[in-house]
Parts: structure tokens; sequence; C-alpha cells
């Protein structure tokens, strides 16, 4: 062969495989195609781990040019404790308020929030008085300090009585023991009315009383 006659010589490729072309990403994948390695970037805007930092309130995202953008991400708030909420701000930095305790309704008990726990409800102390009392009864409605009521005496709970009665409480019972109107006088006769009280009305005059007979409601010598 003339030395001046070109031999063809064949093409080595460059790679066999994918492994051959490097290490894959989340944003790239080296590829061995017909001996060559090329690289294919993975679509812009898929979400990727790469980079981020949970509750730092950005998300990364590949730039279809194998790289990672930091986008704004409403949804990754940090975490302060559990009586604080927290908020992306889009201009920057983060919004904190905190968190609303609602009542339970149960009188016997106080809302508040532990940061390592959230709401907790704890048991007034006892003894506290709860709204709903019934006047008159000799009781009281109090709270046992668990959370709960207890039904107990109160003997200063007294009934309502009338002209004729006086009320007491016994052991947590309303009671009303009749007055007494006994005047001493035997000629007068001992009433009384649950209005108006007491009343002491004469006898008929000639009744014999101790001494003598009664006259206008008085014990008069014969």
């Amino acid at each position: 062969t003339p030395a001046d006659t070109p031999t063809d010589t064949p093409s080595v490729p460059t790679c066999t495989e994918d492994a051959d072309c490097g290490t894959s990403s989340d944003c790239s994948t080296p590829t061995c195609e017909a001996g060559t390695c090329i690289t294919r970037f993975t679509p812009a805007g898929s979400v990727t781990p790469i980079g981020d930092g949970a509750g730092d309130c950005l998300q990364s995202t590949c730039d279809g040019a194998g790289g990672v953008s930091r986008t704004f991400d409403a949804t990754d708030p940090p975490y302060v404790d559990a009586c604080t909420l927290t908020a992306c701000n889009v201009g920057g930095g983060v919004d904190t308020s905190p968190l609303f305790v609602p009542d339970d309704g149960n009188v016997c008990t106080v809302e508040t929030c532990d940061p390592g726990q959230g709401p907790v409800s704890t048991g007034t102390a006892y003894g506290t008085t709860t709204p709903d009392q019934t006047t008159g009864d000799c009781r009281r409605q109090i709270c046992d300090g668990n959370g709960g009521t207890a039904n107990v005496p109160d003997n200063t709970d007294l009934p309502a009585a009338d002209a004729c009665s006086r009320a007491v409480c016994g052991g947590g019972n309303p009671q009303l023991v009749p007055i007494d109107v006994d005047d001493g006088n035997l000629c007068t006769q001992d009433t009384c009315d649950p209005v108006l009280g007491p009343q002491y009305a004469a006898v008929p005059n000639g009744t014999p009383c101790p001494g003598g007979v009664c006259f206008a409601g008085s014990c008069a010598s014969p």
C-alpha cells in the first residue's frame, strides 16, 4: 500500500455502560448511548431534596440544566414549639403567633398551652364554687380539683322561711322549724300567720284563768 493512501481507523467507544459516564444526581443522569456519554437533565421545576432544609420556607427544584434553584415555599415553615404558629412570609422571614387555646366549657378546668405538649387542661383548685347552684338546698356545688364537681353541705345556704318558721340546715338538708308563739298568757289564743307572724286574740271574757277570769285578754280578779 502506498504510504500516502489513508486507512480506515475504527472509532473507539468512550463508554460501554452508564456506569462509565459518572454518577447520577437528582437533577442530572449520565447515560451511555452508542458508546458516547450523554447527560440527561431533569426537567426544570422537579422537586429535589438537594440543599433543602426543613423549615426554611424554601424548596429545592431542578433548573433544567443540572443545577438546583431555591424558591419560596409557604408549606415549609419552621417549627418553634407546640404553642406557636409559624407562617412563611413572601417578603422574607417568618411570622409567628400564639396558638389559640379554646375554652373547653368546663368551669372546673383552666386551659393553657405547654410548649412541649400543646393545649392542656388543668383542674381548678378544690372548693372553687361553680355557677350552677340551687338556692336554699343547704348544699354547694364546687370543683373537686381534678376537673370534676362535688356537691357538699353548706349550712349558710338556708331555705326560704315564712313568718312562722325558722330556716336551718342539718347535715346538708334544709329544714323549717316552727317558731314558739306561746306568750304565756292564758287569756289569749296564740296562732301564727305565715305572712303576719304570731297573732294573739283575746279569749272570751269570763274564761277562767289562775286567780280570776279573763277580761279583754288579761286575767283579772273576779
